[in-house]
């Protein structure tokens, strides 16, 4: 039985179940949050997905960034570069920050 547990304490710290760091732009999104003065303690959760080239090669193209807050039902959303410049944000749902667009 330990056997058993140690393959399988093994096989989780080594494999891809691992839970994965944080995300290089997670800095970035930070920061520009703290620009619509929005405090860490502020923020639910933030999502990081990977945005593809549709065409022939399936290229890591950028990110987006989705930022669920306390204070309302739906999200900021960021579309950063590989280098985690921030290209555009904007809001869905029913949250509105200032100087942000909301699309619903």
């Amino acid at each position: 039985m330990r056997i058993f547990t140690a393959v399988v304490v093994f096989l989780f710290l080594f494999s891809g179940l691992a839970v994965a760091g944080p995300h290089d732009c997670a800095g970035a999104v930070a920061a520009r949050m703290a620009q619509f003065k929005v405090s860490p303690d502020q923020i639910v959760r933030t999502v990081f997905v990977d945005v593809r080239d549709a065409g022939c090669c399936d290229f890591l193209v950028g990110y987006e960034a989705w930022v669920d807050l306390k204070q309302c039902r739906g999200s900021v959303v960021m579309k950063l570069s590989l280098q985690c410049g921030i290209d555009e944000a904007y809001t869905k749902g029913a949250c509105k920050l200032e100087g942000l667009k909301n699309f619903r």
